[in-house]
């Protein structure tokens, strides 16, 4: 009797095994459309797994940085360091000085750190502005909230002809 027991529950978790392995395979896991929704980020809505429309990390890392730091698009350069991190940087007209930043999307969040001897921390403290993105064809948004005033920044960039060409329309 605990014999023929044990038999169909195996049999029940290798069924259950390989239709998980056939979702998956055929993209019907229910990752791709997972959302999060929390009050921590108030309001704002999270993707897991976030469609860019062919931006690339790099760009989004770019204008991130050039929003929050309030610096021109095309004076920011970008080099991978890491499987999902950029290196991310500008010369600052006001002093020539060079200012570095680690930078990584995750779903359509982007989180930063700045780059003092690879020591500086990564901006993922509650306390800390959450920044998010958004792509349409033709606009790509990045959307800074500040959890002390729950105020939102918004910076519209206007894609251009190349894949990383963003022009800087709106900021407010």
């Amino acid at each position: 009797m605990f014999k023929w027991f044990f038999y169909l529950l195996f049999i029940a978790g290798m069924i259950q095994f390989v239709a998980s392995g056939v979702s998956s395979l055929f993209g019907l896991d229910s990752d791709h459309s997972e959302e999060i929704e929390a009050s921590d980020y108030g309001g704002i809505r999270y993707y897991k797994n976030y469609d860019s429309r062919g931006l690339g990390d790099d760009v989004i890392c770019k204008a991130m940085i050039s929003s929050i730091m309030v610096q021109a698009y095309p004076r920011i350069k970008s080099e991978r360091i890491d499987l999902d991190v950029y290196l991310v940087s500008y010369l600052r007209r006001d002093d020539n000085s060079e200012w570095f930043y680690r930078c990584k999307v995750e779903g359509n969040r982007v989180v930063w750190a700045s780059n003092t001897t690879n020591q500086g921390r990564w901006r993922t403290h509650d306390q800390d502005s959450q920044i998010f993105f958004k792509v349409d064809d033709n606009h790509l948004v990045i959307q800074e909230k500040f959890p002390a005033t729950n105020e939102l920044m918004n910076t519209v960039f206007e894609r251009g002809e190349e894949p990383d060409d963003l022009i800087k329309v709106d900021r407010g």
